[in-house]
Formats: C-alpha cells, sequence, structure tokens
C-alpha cells in the first residue's frame, strides 16, 4: 500500500454514473409512481367487486326487527343449506320434525357482489327444499325467506368446495 493509497484528498472514483441530484428526482418519482398505480389499481378492483349495499334502507329493514327476531325464535326452526348433485338443499328442521308445505324465496350469490345474484324457488322433495343451481367452487351468500305462512327469514353462508358438482 502506498501513501497516495490512503491519501484522504485523493478523489475516489467509483464505477458507473454519479448520483446527481435528477437521478435521485428520477429514482423517487418512480417509486411513488409505481405505489400510486398499484393503489389506483386496488381501489379501482375494491370499488368494482363490491357495491358498499347490503339493504336499500337500513331504517326501515330495522323498524321492528325485535319483533320478528322473537316471532322467528319461537318458530324454534334450524335450516341447514347444502350444495350436493348441482341442487340447493335447504333441510328445515322444528320441533316436530321437518316443515314442510312452505313457499319460499331464495336470492343465491357470491358473497362480495350482487352482480352474480339468481332467484330460486326451491320445491320439497326427498324430505328437503331443493333448487337445480350451478354453482362454482367458492361461497355463497344465502337469503331465505318465507312467501306464505310464517315469517322466517335469514342469510347463510355457503362453500362450495372444489370438485363438487
Amino acid at each position: 500500500m502506498t501513501l497516495r493509497d490512503t491519501d484522504p484528498t485523493t478523489p475516489v472514483r467509483s464505477p458507473g454514473r454519479p448520483l446527481t441530484g435528477r437521478r435521485v428526482l428520477a429514482i423517487a418519482l418512480t417509486c411513488f409512481g409505481v405505489i400510486l398505480a398499484v393503489n389506483i389499481t386496488m381501489l379501482s378492483a375494491a370499488t368494482g367487486t363490491f357495491p358498499g349495499l347490503v339493504v336499500d334502507s337500513a331504517y326501515r329493514k330495522g323498524v321492528g326487527w325485535n319483533e320478528r327476531a322473537e316471532a322467528q325464535a319461537a318458530l324454534g326452526w334450524q335450516v341447514e343449506p347444502r350444495y350436493e348433485n348441482g341442487e340447493l338443499v335447504l333441510a328445515i328442521d322444528g320441533r316436530q320434525g321437518p316443515v314442510r308445505g312452505l313457499t319460499l324465496a331464495v336470492t343465491i350469490g357470491l358473497t362480495a357482489t350482487a352482480r352474480a345474484d339468481r332467484s330460486l324457488t326451491p320445491v320439497w322433495r326427498d324430505g328437503a327444499y331443493r333448487a337445480p343451481v350451478a354453482l362454482e367452487p367458492g361461497y355463497w351468500r344465502i337469503d331465505a325467506r318465507t312467501v306464505d305462512g310464517p315469517l322466517y327469514e335469514s342469510r347463510f353462508q355457503l362453500r362450495v368446495p372444489r370438485g363438487t358438482r
């Protein structure tokens, strides 16, 4: 090692282009541009898939909620949704066994969007209410209510696993 190698006044040469203020600005603007583009993409994906509206008028839906909930609980019905052999199956059991003779209105759709919603009218067969419907694997939201007879309405989530028909 020579004296020249350790002399602090000797300029040190770095390989490549020097880091100037313009390069630092370009790097910073590029980084912020990428972050902004990702945020805009995620924002448009989030707002484009979920409308944010679950019910048209929450106030009107909530009026009388306690009375309806008590009347529904007094029925003692247990509902089990299933998907088998290309059919949505709703098994409704009461205190004396399966509940039959109802007319049901069912809306089924994906959990995060209302675009794929479909209306079904299940019929009583083989001890449950059944409606043919083709469902892809994933999580599905089921809104079921009685059209006649005692008032009953409920929302379920149904998972259709891969390989299910």
